[in-house]
């Protein structure tokens, strides 16, 4: 309702204010939300696609659109490849690795077995279990601003799992 859209306006103010100092344009908000806008589309639109084909299917052709999109659009910079450290090789393929054959197949699966709701709620911790892999493995300072917020996050998944476990019990 109109508290969550108040809440989570808050959290990308205190975000963009924290970045930018006192300045907050409508432009950086604007650039803040459309990864929301565009995911929860996408996400939507992949739920339809799990009910209709295999999920290996639309990986693959979700990865076969990035490969020629990304070209097209970094073509100039493929110039600086060649500066590209092939030791750096095995982190591009286990990022890639995680994040489009784990992390893209994994989600699709959510989205067919547990619906829109719960997959993209649960996908809501990422933030919180990106910030403890960092801490783990790169030693990143952990705020105390991102401590509140990941509370925040968990309590708030917490509840809406509640909520929602209840709402099916009265169904």
């Amino acid at each position: 309702g109109s508290e969550m859209c108040i809440r989570d306006s808050l959290g990308i103010y205190i975000a963009l204010k924290e970045r930018d100092g006192d300045k907050i344009s409508l432009h950086s908000i604007m650039i803040a939300y459309a990864p929301a806008l565009l995911w929860g589309t996408a996400t939507v639109v992949n739920r339809y696609l799990a009910d209709v084909t295999d999920n290996v299917v639309v990986a693959t052709l979700r990865a076969l659109m990035l490969a020629v999109t990304f070209m097209i659009l970094g073509y100039k910079s493929l110039k600086s490849l060649k500066e590209f450290k092939l030791s750096s090789l095995g982190y591009v393929l286990l990022s890639g690795f995680f994040t489009h054959v784990g992390g893209f197949l994994s989600f699709l699966y959510a989205l067919k077995y547990i619906g829109t709701f719960l997959s993209t709620l649960i996908n809501s911790l990422s933030p919180l279990l990106t910030q403890l892999i960092a801490r783990k493995l790169s030693g990143e300072y952990v705020s105390l601003k991102q401590v509140i917020g990941a509370l925040v996050t968990v309590v708030t998944v917490i509840i809406a799992l509640t909520f929602n476990a209840y709402l099916t019990v009265l169904r």
